[in-house]
Formats: C-alpha cells, sequence, structure tokens
C-alpha cells in the first residue's frame, strides 16, 4: 500500500491535513463497535425479555458469538488494511455495520435473527473501530505519531465515560467546544480545511453537551421536546426572513443584545441563589427577545457576506441563535408542564 509522504515538519502546523484526518478517526471511533455493543448490550436485555421471552443467558449467547466472530476475522482484516487503502475497508464496514444496528429495530420473536444479526455485525467490527482507524493514522503521522494514537483511542473513552458522567461531560464539552470556537477565530483566514474541522468538532461537543437536557426533557415530558422543536423552527423562520430582507443595518441592535446578554447572564446566576417566583420563565422569555435580534442581525450578515473565510464562523453564530431558541422554548414549554402537573 502506497503511504502518504510529506515532510515532517509540517505535522507542527494546524494546516495540515493529517489533523483533519485525525479529527475524522477520533469521530468514527466514538461511534464504531467498540464503544457502541459492548457496552449498551447490556440495556436492551430487559426490554428484548419482555418484548419475545427470550432469557438472558441465550441473548448473551448472541454477544458471545459477535465476540468470538471479531476474534476470528480480525486477522483478516489486518490483512485487507495492508493490501488495500484503509478507506476501502473502512467505508464498507461501516456501511455493513450501520444496517446491522438497523436491522436490530426489525426484530422478530425468532432468535435466530437476532443470532444472525451480531454473527454480520461481528465480521465487521474491527473494520469500524480504532483498528482500523490506527492504520489510517500512521500513515499521516511521523514525529507526532504517539499523540495522534492517543487522541484517537479517546474516543472510545469520550463514549464510555460519558455513560458514567452526563453533568461532568456537559462541562467539558462546553468549555471544549468553546475553546474550539476561539480557535475557529485564528483558523479562519489561515486554514479553511482546520475552521470546518474545528467547526464540526464545535457541533459535536455542543450536542454532547446539551444531550443530558434534551434526554432529561425527553423522559420527563417527550411533548415539551416536539413543541419547542416547532416553535424554534417557526420563531427562527419568522426572524430569520426578517433579518435577510430588511435594508437597515442591525449592527446597534447587535450590539444592545450583546449588553442585554450579559446582563441577563448575571441575573440568572442571581436567580441561582435567590428564589423569586416566576424567574425561569422570565429569564426564557428575555432570552428569547434577545436572540430574535441576534437571528436577525446574524441572517442580515449571511445576505451582507460576501467573504467566503467568515462562512464557519457565521454559521457557528448562528447554530448558536437557533440552539438557545430551542433551550428557551423547552424551559418554557417543560416548566409549563411542570406547573400543570403540580397543580
Amino acid at each position: 500500500m502506497k503511504t502518504n509522504s510529506h515532510p515532517v515538519d509540517e505535522e507542527s502546523s494546524i494546516r495540515y491535513s493529517g489533523w483533519g484526518v485525525l479529527a475524522a478517526a477520533f469521530t468514527g471511533v466514538m461511534v464504531s463497535f467498540a464503544p457502541i455493543v459492548p457496552y449498551t448490550f447490556s440495556l436492551f436485555l430487559d426490554p428484548l425479555h419482555a418484548a419475545f421471552g427470550w432469557k438472558r443467558e441465550a441473548m448473551g449467547g448472541a454477544f458471545a458469538l459477535a465476540a468470538i466472530t471479531v476474534a476470528i476475522v480480525s486477522p483478516l482484516i489486518g490483512i485487507l488494511l495492508d493490501r488495500f487503502p484503509p478507506r476501502r475497508i473502512i467505508l464498507p464496514g461501516i456501511l455493513v455495520f450501520a444496517v446491522g444496528l438497523a436491522a436490530l429495530s426489525r426484530l422478530t420473536p425468532n432468535i435466530v435473527q437476532f443470532y444472525a444479526t451480531f454473527f454480520v455485525i461481528g465480521l465487521v467490527a474491527n473494520a469500524t473501530a480504532q483498528f482500523a482507524y490506527t492504520r489510517t493514522v500512521l500513515t499521516w503521522f511521523t514525529s507526532h505519531r504517539g499523540f495522534a494514537l492517543a487522541l484517537l483511542l479517546t474516543g472510545v473513552f469520550v463514549v464510555v465515560y460519558s455513560r458514567q458522567s452526563h453533568l461532568l461531560t456537559g462541562i467539558v464539552a462546553f468549555v471544549l467546544a468553546f475553546i474550539a470556537l476561539i480557535a475557529m477565530r485564528f483558523t479562519a483566514r489561515r486554514s479553511a480545511p482546520a475552521t470546518v474541522a474545528l467547526l464540526a468538532a464545535f457541533g459535536l461537543l455542543i450536542g454532547v453537551a446539551v444531550a443530558p437536557t434534551v434526554a432529561y426533557y425527553g423522559s420527563m415530558d417527550p411533548r415539551a421536546l416536539w413543541e419547542a422543536g416547532g416553535a424554534t423552527a417557526l420563531f427562527v423562520l419568522a426572524f430569520g426572513s426578517a433579518g435577510y430582507a430588511t435594508r437597515r443595518d442591525l449592527t446597534a441592535l447587535a450590539r444592545i443584545c450583546f449588553w442585554a446578554l450579559c446582563a441577563l447572564i448575571v441575573a440568572g446566576l442571581v436567580a441561582v441563589f435567590v428564589n423569586i417566583p416566576g424567574a425561569a420563565l422570565a429569564y426564557s422569555v428575555l432570552g428569547l427577545i434577545i436572540f430574535a435580534g441576534f437571528t436577525m442581525f446574524d441572517f442580515q450578515r449571511l445576505r451582507r457576506s460576501q467573504d467566503v473565510t467568515s462562512a464557519p464562523l457565521l454559521a457557528a453564530s448562528i447554530f448558536l441563535d437557533v440552539l438557545n431558541v430551542f433551550l428557551f422554548f423547552l424551559e418554557i414549554f417543560g416548566g409549563a408542564e411542570e406547573t400543570g402537573g403540580r397543580a
């Protein structure tokens, strides 16, 4: 197999393409066989027993079959990775793995189907895990090979650890997302691929940070999620269209909204320590008013901007507008349901 030839000095530059490859491999490891199947299999035993009456020992046999299949097939996957470019092995493996997971949603009372599905998943397991991505990373790094491999392998740790501590994971993800956003401002005019990679990392980290909140509302009041989602779509459509269409410069409005947001954050911190009736509802309504202005301003920037290098930053700004609007609506609809339930 041909390897990528590159000066070692390039690896020290943030513009080096290998870092983008590493980011993609890190994401791939996070959603691969290794962190998903072994750490989630036990969660489905009781629901499957309730649905089909299968015994836990019988279902455990399917996992054992997948594990044995992984062990037997791994040398063959290694030979294929030596003979062909990794993407020719990884991409088909991801497709088969995804189809296998999707097939689990179509199970029937015949447990043979359950076994067959896990057998197929086991066949391609290491084609989707760090086993295959390590081969890719090794072809891109020389002087920073150890560091790159360490980052790659943390993909499994992120998923496994997040199952143990949702709160701490959310805090860490928020901090890392903030760092990625700041880094985007430095790379926007220097390296478009690096900026896009940081944008993808920013979106992923924000998703990880917000996931516990969404999961909480999903378990307590799923209807609030649908209501908040629908209200957010209408809100962004209305104010985004207004901002896109207006000819008036909204820079002054954005400046006012920024200081209003700072004041709202301070008020929110005070509300944590001081019990004020109706504070949560007032906070959310004021937040919606502020982000109505931000949404109009960002969509006006979308129409006026001619600088391609600023596109990732603008995308991040609009993403944050939508996310905050959704969370404010979620607080309103979720809070209303809780109040109604207590009444």
